[in-house]
Protein backbone atom coordinates (compact mmCIF):
# COMPACT_ATOMS: atom_id res chain seq x y z
CA UNK A 1 0.00 0.00 0.00
CA UNK A 2 1.26 3.41 -0.74
CA UNK A 3 2.02 6.35 1.63
CA UNK A 4 0.11 9.60 0.67
CA UNK A 5 0.71 12.88 2.96
CA UNK A 6 -2.64 14.17 5.34
CA UNK A 7 -3.84 16.62 3.13
CA UNK A 8 -3.96 19.32 7.12
CA UNK A 9 -0.93 18.02 8.78
CA UNK A 10 1.40 16.62 6.12
CA UNK A 11 2.06 13.05 7.50
CA UNK A 12 2.17 10.11 6.26
CA UNK A 13 -0.35 7.54 5.88
CA UNK A 14 -1.14 4.35 4.34
CA UNK A 15 -4.19 4.18 2.17
CA UNK A 16 -5.11 1.72 -0.26
CA UNK A 17 -4.23 2.14 -4.34
CA UNK A 18 -7.73 2.47 -5.47
CA UNK A 19 -8.64 4.96 -3.47
CA UNK A 20 -5.85 7.31 -4.73
CA UNK A 21 -8.15 7.46 -8.10
CA UNK A 22 -11.35 8.66 -6.18
CA UNK A 23 -10.35 10.44 -2.82
CA UNK A 24 -8.56 13.69 -3.24
CA UNK A 25 -8.34 14.47 0.32
CA UNK A 26 -6.76 12.23 2.65
CA UNK A 27 -6.38 12.96 6.55
CA UNK A 28 -4.81 10.77 8.71
CA UNK A 29 -6.72 11.01 11.74
CA UNK A 30 -10.42 12.28 12.48
CA UNK A 31 -9.51 15.61 13.90
CA UNK A 32 -7.48 16.76 10.74
CA UNK A 33 -10.71 15.71 9.02
CA UNK A 34 -13.27 17.76 11.23
CA UNK A 35 -10.90 20.59 12.07
CA UNK A 36 -11.86 24.21 11.01
CA UNK A 37 -11.23 24.99 6.93
CA UNK A 38 -8.35 27.39 6.70
CA UNK A 39 -9.64 30.91 5.65
CA UNK A 40 -8.13 32.83 2.78
CA UNK A 41 -8.12 37.17 1.95
CA UNK A 42 -10.44 37.27 -1.12
CA UNK A 43 -11.72 40.42 -3.22
CA UNK A 44 -15.49 41.36 -3.53
CA UNK A 45 -15.95 41.27 -7.50
CA UNK A 46 -18.27 44.94 -7.19
CA UNK A 47 -16.22 46.97 -4.80
CA UNK A 48 -12.81 45.01 -4.14
CA UNK A 49 -13.68 45.38 -0.65
CA UNK A 50 -11.18 42.52 1.11
CA UNK A 51 -13.21 39.21 2.52
CA UNK A 52 -12.07 36.66 4.96
CA UNK A 53 -13.15 33.46 3.24
CA UNK A 54 -13.60 30.17 3.59
CA UNK A 55 -10.75 28.26 1.21
CA UNK A 56 -13.92 26.24 -0.14
CA UNK A 57 -15.83 29.51 -0.45
CA UNK A 58 -12.56 30.86 -2.27
CA UNK A 59 -13.58 28.96 -5.25
CA UNK A 60 -15.83 30.63 -6.61
CA UNK A 61 -15.87 32.69 -9.65
CA UNK A 62 -17.27 35.38 -8.05
CA UNK A 63 -16.90 36.91 -4.31
CA UNK A 64 -19.73 39.45 -3.15
CA UNK A 65 -19.11 41.37 0.42
CA UNK A 66 -23.02 42.04 0.71
CA UNK A 67 -26.56 41.38 -1.12
CA UNK A 68 -25.92 45.44 -2.39
CA UNK A 69 -23.18 44.59 -4.34
CA UNK A 70 -24.50 41.21 -5.25
CA UNK A 71 -27.17 43.35 -7.09
CA UNK A 72 -24.80 46.01 -8.36
CA UNK A 73 -22.95 43.97 -10.40
CA UNK A 74 -23.02 44.14 -14.15
CA UNK A 75 -24.46 47.60 -13.91
CA UNK A 76 -24.18 50.14 -16.46
CA UNK A 77 -25.81 53.05 -17.22
CA UNK A 78 -27.20 52.94 -21.38
CA UNK A 79 -29.55 54.98 -22.95
CA UNK A 80 -33.50 54.72 -23.57
CA UNK A 81 -34.21 52.71 -26.62
CA UNK A 82 -36.69 54.42 -27.31
CA UNK A 83 -36.67 56.70 -30.93
CA UNK A 84 -35.20 59.75 -30.30
CA UNK A 85 -35.02 59.37 -26.56
CA UNK A 86 -31.92 61.19 -24.45
CA UNK A 87 -33.03 59.42 -20.99
CA UNK A 88 -30.51 57.54 -19.41
CA UNK A 89 -30.79 55.24 -16.66
CA UNK A 90 -28.96 52.16 -14.71
CA UNK A 91 -29.61 48.64 -15.29
CA UNK A 92 -27.85 45.12 -15.30
CA UNK A 93 -26.75 43.55 -18.15
CA UNK A 94 -26.02 40.05 -19.37
CA UNK A 95 -25.73 37.95 -22.57
CA UNK A 96 -28.08 35.38 -23.54
CA UNK A 97 -28.11 33.34 -27.33
CA UNK A 98 -25.35 35.49 -27.94
CA UNK A 99 -27.25 38.93 -28.03
CA UNK A 100 -26.95 41.89 -25.23
CA UNK A 101 -30.20 42.34 -22.57
CA UNK A 102 -30.98 44.39 -20.06
CA UNK A 103 -32.97 44.04 -16.51
CA UNK A 104 -34.55 47.68 -15.96
CA UNK A 105 -35.78 46.49 -12.06
CA UNK A 106 -33.33 45.05 -9.82
CA UNK A 107 -35.28 42.25 -7.71
CA UNK A 108 -35.14 38.70 -8.20
CA UNK A 109 -37.25 36.90 -11.34
CA UNK A 110 -37.45 40.13 -13.23
CA UNK A 111 -38.18 39.77 -17.12
CA UNK A 112 -34.56 40.60 -19.37
CA UNK A 113 -35.24 42.47 -21.92
CA UNK A 114 -33.24 43.26 -25.44
CA UNK A 115 -34.61 46.98 -25.45
CA UNK A 116 -34.85 49.04 -22.30
CA UNK A 117 -37.18 51.63 -22.17
CA UNK A 118 -37.59 54.45 -19.92
CA UNK A 119 -39.86 54.80 -16.95
CA UNK A 120 -41.44 57.54 -18.67
CA UNK A 121 -41.73 55.38 -21.88
CA UNK A 122 -42.55 52.26 -20.16
CA UNK A 123 -45.67 53.97 -18.56
CA UNK A 124 -46.88 55.17 -21.74
CA UNK A 125 -47.06 51.52 -22.90
CA UNK A 126 -48.72 50.33 -19.89
CA UNK A 127 -51.05 52.91 -20.45
CA UNK A 128 -52.10 52.22 -23.88
CA UNK A 129 -51.88 48.34 -23.36
CA UNK A 130 -48.71 48.03 -26.10
CA UNK A 131 -45.54 46.39 -26.28
CA UNK A 132 -41.91 47.24 -27.47
CA UNK A 133 -41.14 44.29 -29.40
CA UNK A 134 -42.49 45.28 -32.88
CA UNK A 135 -41.54 49.04 -32.36
CA UNK A 136 -37.78 48.44 -32.63
CA UNK A 137 -38.33 47.81 -36.30
CA UNK A 138 -39.14 51.39 -36.56
CA UNK A 139 -36.58 52.67 -34.53
CA UNK A 140 -33.92 51.34 -36.62
CA UNK A 141 -34.81 52.19 -39.53
CA UNK A 142 -36.65 55.94 -39.47
CA UNK A 143 -35.98 56.53 -43.13
CA UNK A 144 -37.51 53.67 -44.53
CA UNK A 145 -40.40 53.46 -46.52
CA UNK A 146 -43.20 51.65 -44.75
CA UNK A 147 -45.76 52.54 -46.83
CA UNK A 148 -49.11 54.40 -46.84
CA UNK A 149 -50.83 51.80 -44.50
CA UNK A 150 -47.54 52.55 -41.32
CA UNK A 151 -49.58 55.71 -40.99
CA UNK A 152 -52.80 53.93 -39.37
CA UNK A 153 -50.24 51.88 -37.25
CA UNK A 154 -51.46 52.39 -33.38
CA UNK A 155 -47.70 52.03 -32.88
CA UNK A 156 -46.62 54.53 -35.68
CA UNK A 157 -48.90 57.04 -34.28
CA UNK A 158 -47.54 56.69 -30.72
CA UNK A 159 -44.27 57.35 -31.75
CA UNK A 160 -44.94 60.24 -33.79
CA UNK A 161 -47.87 61.63 -31.10
CA UNK A 162 -44.83 60.99 -28.29
CA UNK A 163 -42.40 63.12 -30.50
CA UNK A 164 -44.53 65.60 -30.50
CA UNK A 165 -45.06 65.79 -27.13
CA UNK A 166 -48.83 65.61 -27.61
CA UNK A 167 -49.18 68.71 -29.38
CA UNK A 168 -49.64 70.06 -33.22
CA UNK A 169 -46.62 70.55 -34.96
CA UNK A 170 -48.08 73.71 -36.83
CA UNK A 171 -50.18 75.38 -34.09
CA UNK A 172 -49.24 73.90 -31.04
CA UNK A 173 -52.71 72.96 -30.03
CA UNK A 174 -52.59 69.84 -27.28
CA UNK A 175 -54.19 66.75 -28.48
CA UNK A 176 -55.34 64.10 -27.11
CA UNK A 177 -54.04 60.55 -28.31
CA UNK A 178 -56.96 58.60 -27.96
CA UNK A 179 -59.62 61.27 -29.27
CA UNK A 180 -62.04 59.89 -32.12
CA UNK A 181 -60.81 59.71 -35.66
CA UNK A 182 -59.72 63.19 -37.64
CA UNK A 183 -59.08 65.27 -34.32
CA UNK A 184 -55.63 64.82 -35.06
CA UNK A 185 -54.04 63.69 -38.51
CA UNK A 186 -50.60 61.84 -39.38
CA UNK A 187 -49.44 63.96 -42.41
CA UNK A 188 -46.61 64.27 -45.16
CA UNK A 189 -44.33 67.09 -44.46
CA UNK A 190 -43.10 66.02 -48.21
CA UNK A 191 -46.07 65.66 -50.45
CA UNK A 192 -46.31 62.35 -51.98
CA UNK A 193 -46.70 63.03 -54.85
CA UNK A 194 -43.15 65.62 -54.82
CA UNK A 195 -41.73 62.05 -54.04
CA UNK A 196 -42.36 62.21 -50.30
CA UNK A 197 -41.85 59.11 -48.38
CA UNK A 198 -43.87 57.35 -45.60
CA UNK A 199 -40.83 57.14 -42.71
CA UNK A 200 -40.83 58.46 -39.78
CA UNK A 201 -38.14 61.33 -40.36
CA UNK A 202 -41.08 63.11 -43.18
CA UNK A 203 -44.12 62.44 -40.97
CA UNK A 204 -45.67 64.78 -39.12
CA UNK A 205 -48.28 65.48 -36.24
CA UNK A 206 -51.15 68.21 -37.30
CA UNK A 207 -54.70 69.01 -35.97
CA UNK A 208 -57.20 69.00 -38.15
CA UNK A 209 -57.79 72.74 -39.05
CA UNK A 210 -53.84 73.05 -39.57
CA UNK A 211 -54.25 69.15 -41.87
CA UNK A 212 -57.08 70.96 -44.08
CA UNK A 213 -55.45 74.15 -44.69
CA UNK A 214 -52.32 72.38 -45.51
CA UNK A 215 -54.09 69.91 -47.82
CA UNK A 216 -56.02 72.74 -49.78
CA UNK A 217 -52.97 74.46 -50.72
CA UNK A 218 -51.52 70.90 -52.06
CA UNK A 219 -54.62 70.07 -53.87
CA UNK A 220 -54.90 73.52 -55.80
CA UNK A 221 -51.10 72.88 -56.52
CA UNK A 222 -51.91 69.64 -57.60
CA UNK A 223 -54.41 70.64 -59.95
CA UNK A 224 -52.58 73.29 -61.56
CA UNK A 225 -50.18 70.55 -62.17
CA UNK A 226 -52.75 68.15 -63.66
CA UNK A 227 -54.22 71.13 -65.93
CA UNK A 228 -50.72 72.12 -67.36
CA UNK A 229 -49.72 68.52 -67.72
CA UNK A 230 -52.63 67.85 -69.62
CA UNK A 231 -52.59 70.92 -71.83
CA UNK A 232 -49.05 70.08 -72.84
CA UNK A 233 -49.45 66.46 -73.85
CA UNK A 234 -52.53 67.21 -75.06
CA UNK A 235 -54.77 64.98 -73.02
CA UNK A 236 -56.28 66.74 -70.67
CA UNK A 237 -58.56 65.25 -67.80
CA UNK A 238 -62.09 65.50 -69.10
CA UNK A 239 -64.87 67.27 -67.27
CA UNK A 240 -68.15 65.69 -65.83
CA UNK A 241 -70.18 66.94 -68.99
CA UNK A 242 -67.70 65.59 -71.23
CA UNK A 243 -67.69 62.17 -69.69
CA UNK A 244 -71.64 61.76 -70.24
CA UNK A 245 -71.24 62.56 -73.94
CA UNK A 246 -68.53 59.72 -74.15
CA UNK A 247 -70.16 57.73 -72.94
CA UNK A 248 -73.50 57.93 -73.63
CA UNK A 249 -71.45 57.70 -77.62
CA UNK A 250 -70.17 54.79 -76.54
CA UNK A 251 -73.88 52.78 -75.50
CA UNK A 252 -75.06 54.10 -78.78
CA UNK A 253 -72.64 52.47 -80.74
CA UNK A 254 -72.59 48.89 -78.62
CA UNK A 255 -76.73 49.32 -79.26
CA UNK A 256 -75.70 49.40 -82.76
CA UNK A 257 -73.07 46.54 -83.15
CA UNK A 258 -75.69 44.57 -81.29
CA UNK A 259 -78.46 45.16 -83.33
CA UNK A 260 -76.16 44.19 -86.83
CA UNK A 261 -74.84 41.41 -85.27
CA UNK A 262 -78.66 39.93 -84.56
CA UNK A 263 -79.23 40.88 -88.18
CA UNK A 264 -76.81 38.61 -89.54
CA UNK A 265 -77.44 35.61 -87.15
CA UNK A 266 -80.27 33.43 -89.15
Amino acid sequence: MPNVKCSECGKLVYRKLYLLKRVKRFCCSRKCRYQVPKRVEVRCATCGKAEIRFTSHAKARRIFCSHECLSRFNRSVIRCGWFECSNEFECHTSKHHGHTVYKRDFVQGADYTRFPLCSHHRDLLKRYGMRANGLHRIWNAPDKDWGSRAINAKGTRLVLFDRADGKCQACGKRLEFTAPSKTWIVDHIIPVYRGGKTCLNNLQVLCKRCDDAKTGKEKSEISKLRHHFGVTNGHRWLTHPEKDLLIASLEKERNELLARIASLTP
